[in-house]
């Protein structure tokens, strides 16, 4: 049996934001960043076995009651976009890393009348 990559894809970020809402201070922030970065490499690795030929799709029985599957694939567009997400994430939390840790702005904004 193969790893399921892109459910770890889709999970991951999942479980690591419900565990970071939970969190205070800088700890969150090094965790959605640790998260981030691993979700990086996992999508770099999907992107390139995707590129390689390797089959990423998974299907599984959810509900047989009621024959419901759940199933996952990839063709070269998703997995494209995957990797465009999983790159832009650690970028755009690199970019706000300092948001909420200075004081405010002492300068109010707006016109004065």
């Amino acid at each position: 049996m193969s790893v399921p990559v892109l459910t770890i894809l889709a999970l991951l970020p999942i479980a690591a934001g419900v565990v970071v809402m939970f969190m205070k201070g800088t700890a969150a922030k090094y965790l959605g960043l640790a998260v981030s970065l691993v979700t990086l490499i996992l999508g770099v690795v999907a992107f390139v076995a995707a590129a390689r030929g390797t089959d990423l799709s998974e299907t599984h029985h959810w509900i047989r009651a009621i024959g419901a599957w759940y199933a996952l694939s990839s063709d070269p567009l998703s997995m494209t976009l995957v990797l465009l997400t999983v790159a832009l994430v650690p970028v755009v939390l690199g970019a706000e890393w300092r948001v909420g840790a200075e004081p405010r702005c002492r300068y109010r904004g707006g016109a004065r009348w």
